[in-house]
């Protein structure tokens, strides 16, 4: 049984979400995303959730219960909230310093990497 799996996908208010058989939409506004499954699984619309159940035992289908359901989490808080990037420096022996949108990592005394 997959963990992930087994929990509803929560759809936020002023979010329109269709599925269509193994395909989902998501939209708000202009922002919208489209995806369709594949595998034994089944997608449902119950409320203001999304469930995704598989319909047989087999390996793939566990495989991509949980897959679908993170897939789908992630499509409606990309298009609810955005998506953000963080980074966290931590330990000794490098400095790190932020210039706009570019991190400098300094590694030791002879290496000076742009990432």
């Amino acid at each position: 049984m997959s963990r992930i799996g087994k929990l509803p996908v929560l759809i936020p208010s002023g979010l329109d979400v269709d599925v269509l058989g193994l395909t989902v939409k998501v939209q708000k506004g202009e922002k919208s995303l489209l995806k369709t499954f594949v595998g034994d699984i089944k997608i449902d619309k119950v409320g203001n959730s999304i469930l995704v159940k598989p319909t047989s035992s087999t390996t793939k289908a566990r495989e991509m219960w949980g897959t679908a359901r993170s897939i789908i989490s992630n499509m409606v808080q990309g298009v609810s909230v955005g998506f953000k990037e963080e980074l966290e420096v931590k330990g000794v022996g490098y400095r790190a310093s932020v210039s706009g949108r570019y991190l400098n990592l300094v590694l030791g005394k002879s290496h000076n990497t742009v990432i």
